[in-house]
């Protein structure tokens, strides 16, 4: 009825913006958001809600410009800090979001909500002692909440505590609100568990009540392990379908179609992600590392558009370094091999490039230092026959 009396009223577009988002109509959400952003560079509010939209749908890279424009406009306000924290844990910046969450839970050491964040932050990062003792500390703050009854069975499975994952799962599941998420936790107590057939089942339910994009990607994980199943891929097919500038997913459909061995259907994904995201680090790095296997120079025009966007990431670098190997450029190739290695020391397949670039400058001893530190896990490694042939042309050389 605004509107209708005055088109330009804006908080009714926002209004209209925001019951439009909680029926999970993005696209007309999308355009009167944009809309109000485009008519007002001072618009706080329009901006940090359409970063949340670009943010659910996948568009890393417009939730990231949109983000930016919101921080410039307020810098320092809680809201924006765990909007940017949101925005890191998407890009899998973990450690900044955890700088920020941590800063904020210090300042407002009651807030519960931003708590919670903080924990959920430190289980998906790895640090499991840091994320128990919070979690010990909501206990006494929200006893009752049921996000606690989660954090508790995500640790539960991190223990390998089965039985208590079940109970703790099947506590969220009676809340017929909770009940998605709860059968998201009894698939992911049953795949830990190894019974891969009851993960798909769970996720398949979960899927069904409340489709997300974390249970899309267990869902078509358990079912390439129970091998039995078909119903990961039609909620693949089925959100893409509906989501189709989720650059997020369709990247990660990418990473699966190579992982199965399908390297054109892969190269054709990131293409479109690119073509939604030209910027998206992923899929210049996954894309330039499949057209260098047959066309380095190709390869590398792609790996350099990937350093641009991350300097400093180890997997660009190693991807960068590896190329340059493959055009001979054995002394440029070893310099950003070493940077890889040194970002991320325990990472064994770029270990084993850098061995294979020290081999390739004739560094023999250093090159046979650095295989013996990959040898433990050669069964792990990518490129398992490179890993052979060179440990071979190190015993001979060690012969001659």
């Amino acid at each position: 009825k605004a509107l209708e009396k005055d088109r330009n009223d804006r908080g009714a577009v926002l209004g209209l913006a925001r019951v439009l988002i909680e029926q999970r109509n993005d696209g007309p959400a999308t355009k009167l958001l944009e809309q109000l952003r485009a008519d007002d560079p001072a618009d706080y509010l329009a901006r940090y809600i359409l970063t949340g939209v670009h943010l659910r749908n996948g568009r890393l890279d417009l939730g990231e410009q949109v983000a930016r424009e919101a921080e410039e406009l307020q810098p320092k306000s809680v809201a924006t800090r765990r909007l940017l924290a949101r925005l890191h844990n998407a890009r899998g910046r973990k450690k900044q979001a955890l700088v920020l969450l941590s800063e904020l839970a210090r300042e407002l050491p009651q807030a519960t909500d931003i708590r919670f964040e903080l924990a959920k932050s430190l289980l998906q990062a790895g640090e499991i002692d840091v994320a128990r003792g919070h979690v010990d500390s909501l206990a006494t703050l929200a006893p009752g909440a049921m996000q606690l009854t989660v954090l508790r069975c995500v640790i539960a499975l991190i223990d390998k505590d089965f039985d208590t994952a079940h109970q703790l799962a099947d506590h969220v599941m009676a809340v017929d609100e909770h009940r998605p998420v709860g059968l998201k936790l009894r698939g992911d107590a049953y795949f830990a568990a190894g019974k891969h057939a009851d993960a798909v089942l769970a996720y398949d339910e979960s899927m069904s009540l409340a489709p997300s994009r974390s249970v899309l990607k267990l869902s078509v994980q358990a079912e390439r392990a129970s091998g039995e199943s078909q119903r990961g891929k039609f909620w693949l097919s089925k959100w893409l379908l509906e989501h189709p500038d989720d650059t997020e997913v369709r990247l990660w459909r990418g990473m699966v179609l190579e992982a199965e061995g399908k390297v054109d259907d892969a190269r054709a994904e990131y293409r479109r992600v690119l073509e939604r995201d030209k910027n998206n680090l992923g899929a210049l790095n996954n894309l330039a590392w499949l057209t260098g296997a047959n066309d380095p120079d190709a390869g590398l025009v792609l790996a350099q558009r990937a350093l641009q966007v991350a300097p400093d990431n180890p997997t660009v670098l190693d991807t960068y370094g590896w190329l340059l190997l493959k055009i001979g450029q054995g002394e440029r190739g070893l310099s950003y091999l070493t940077r890889a290695a040194d970002g991320s020391p325990d990472n064994h397949d770029i270990r084993y490039h850098l061995a294979r670039a020290l081999f390739q400058v004739g560094r023999v001893d250093e090159a046979r230092i650095a295989i013996e530190r990959v040898g433990p896990n050669r069964d792990a490694l990518k490129d398992r026959a490179g890993f052979d042939a060179l440990v071979s042309k190190l015993n001979a050389s060690g012969r001659s």
